[in-house]
């Protein structure tokens, strides 16, 4: 089964002005941010699965050393308002509008791959974590958040 395909403005209206600044990101994801940064001295270049607008990017592009910025997301709305403000970006950036799973554009290696709130919002979840640690470059990190319920996850389309 394929992956749920987000096509409402909701994703671009949440994060048009949401999660571009670090103060946003939840204190656990800032807790990975500084680790990360004290133990890689920098991120290096960066792919974000499930990246919405692109805030993670402008975020830590703004208070870290980060080379690239690469951003896929399956909402096509959320992708065109990321590539209408591409040019407030100070490091090189690159969009794409697609299912990490069906996408081979990404197929270098990252110093950091991030899915964050995201993953656990498709039917193949673990797919989706599997496909992201094979984009990891050797001695590289993989930051995922994911909700916590519960009740049934949504593996069942149903539920």
């Amino acid at each position: 089964m394929d992956n749920l395909i987000f096509t409402s403005d909701f994703i671009v209206n949440l994060f048009d002005k949401y999660r571009d600044k670090l103060e946003d990101f939840y204190p656990s994801e800032k807790w990975a941010f500084e680790k990360i940064n004290s133990l890689a001295n920098g991120f290096g270049e960066i792919l974000d699965v499930g990246c919405a607008t692109g805030g993670l990017g402008r975020a830590l592009s703004t208070h870290y050393n980060v080379k690239k910025y690469d951003g896929i997301d399956i909402n096509k709305q959320a992708i065109e308002k990321a590539n209408s403000i591409i040019d407030t970006y100070p490091i090189p950036v690159n969009f794409e509008c697609g299912d990490i799973l069906n996408s081979d554009k990404f197929s270098n290696y990252y110093d950091n791959v991030f899915s964050l709130s995201c993953a656990d919002w498709n039917i193949r979840t673990i797919d989706i974590i599997n496909r992201c640690w094979e984009l990891v470059k050797p001695g590289g990190f993989f930051t995922i958040s994911v909700r916590l319920t519960n009740i049934d996850g949504i593996n069942d389309i149903n539920n």
